[in-house]
Formats: structure tokens, sequence, C-alpha cells
């Protein structure tokens, strides 16, 4: 099975090296998932018999049947081909993709082809698909994934962002996770009272929660200056407290 995914799924060229791989082979039936942006009669005129071509399949449900799984190396995805027991062929387009295929192929769990190092061609693809069916993943594979991945991401954020924007690094994580509202209180806010002090603020609308944040950027152990300043803050706050609302610092 063959998909790079929703987002990152117009690499035709890729495409087209993968069905040279695997022409009227009589070992490999392949199921391809090219995305909704790719027009399959106008991109492939001449479809081998053992190839399926789709915009888009159920892939969970799809891949308990699979013996190898050709992804992108999207979290999502490889979280689902690790817990299908296919193996896997991480070809990386973007972003943390790269960081998840090294760590999967880390711990011996499948194949890393990284197209910004080698050019992947059909033989290289052939090569990478008969080399994962025969690995053999540790039974913790996911767990350690994450873990790995975690560290891996958390170096890279710690190598870019510094104590002065590490406030910007909070307020965009809350709006990814689904905060209806975030913004950063002014340093001088006539609202901050005896050094109370929050640095960002979240609200959650859909389940009636506000957070109350203190950004720090630091090797040490938060002192509890800290903690006292955003607990000063809430209390400062509760004259403008909303009905239903709870309010967490």
């Amino acid at each position: 099975f063959i998909s790079l995914g929703t987002i990152f799924g117009k690499d035709l060229d890729f495409y087209h090296q993968c069905i040279e791989a695997f022409r009227d082979s009589e070992e490999y039936q392949v199921i391809m998932s090219v995305g909704k942006f790719v027009d399959i009669e106008q991109t492939f005129k001449d479809i081998p018999k053992n190839f399926t071509i789709y915009n888009y399949v159920p892939q969970t449900q799809l891949l308990p049947e699979v013996d190898v799984f050709i992804t992108h190396a999207g979290f999502n995805s490889t979280s689902e081909g690790l817990a299908s027991g296919a193996a896997l062929v991480l070809v990386p387009q973007a972003v943390d993709q790269f960081d998840v295929a090294r760590v999967v192929e880390k711990l011996n769990a499948g194949i890393a082809l990284n197209k910004h190092e080698i050019n992947i061609t059909a033989d290289i693809v052939k090569k990478a698909v008969d080399d994962a069916a025969k690995q053999e993943a540790p039974v913790d594979v996911h767990e350690i994934l994450v873990e790995e991945t975690a560290n891996a991401i958390l170096e890279k954020i710690k190598k870019y962002v510094t104590a002065d924007n590490f406030e910007r690094v909070v307020k965009w994580y809350m709006e990814k996770i689904g905060a209806s509202k975030v913004y950063i209180p002014p340093k001088n806010s006539s609202e901050k009272k005896d050094y109370a002090d929050a640095d960002v603020v979240a609200v959650f609308e859909n389940i009636g929660v506000t957070i109350y944040i203190q950004v720090k950027k630091h090797d040490d152990q938060t002192d509890s200056w800290a903690v006292q300043q955003i607990l000063k803050y809430g209390e400062q706050q509760e004259k403008n407290f909303i009905y239903g609302m709870t309010y967490i610092p």
C-alpha cells in the first residue's frame, strides 16, 4: 500500500517510480492512494494489472491486510502502520516527517528514504520494500517512537527558541490545540499589580476553560516567585470572571 498522505501527496515522479518498481510483479499487488488533487486518468496512462490507484482509501481499515506500507512518515500514518503490523518504508516529504522516519529506522522498524539525500528510483523503492518486509519491529516500538520523536523535536525547539520568542511559541501551540482565543497581555498592563503576571492567556470557549500561563525558558528549576506571580494574576482577574468559565493559573 502506497500513500503520501492527503496534504503532501503530489509527488507524481515518486508514484511513477513505484509503478516501475512493481510493474506486472507476480509477488506484489499494489494499492496506491494519490490524494484528491491528482487526476488519475490524466496522470497515469498505463496502469499495470497489479496496480489499483485511488484518490482516497480508508487507510485504517486497509492496513491490517497490508504486508508493506510505503508512507510519507506522518506521525498518524506511521503510528497506524506500526499498530497494523505492516512493514514500513518511510519517504518523508516535509516538517517533522524526517524526524519520524529517522526514529523508525533507528529502531529497526522500517526503511527510510530521504529524497534530499538520494535519488529515489524504482530500483531503490523495490529494494527498500524487500528489505522492510524482512525486518521484525520491536514489540514496544510505538511507545519508543513517541518518546524518541518528541525528544528529537524538543531538541530542535531548544535550538531555535529563545527567551524572547518563547511566549509566541506557547501562544501558537495553544492555538493549534484548539483555543478559541489566545493573547499575550501587555507587559506594563495596569491589570498587573503587585508583580502579578501572566505571559499568555488561552481561552477554550467550547469546554469553558481559561488558562493563565507563566512562560519561562531557562535551564534551572522554576522558583516559587513565578508561581506566586501567576497565582496573583489569577486573583486580580476574578472581577472579570465569566459565570460558567473555569480559570486555571
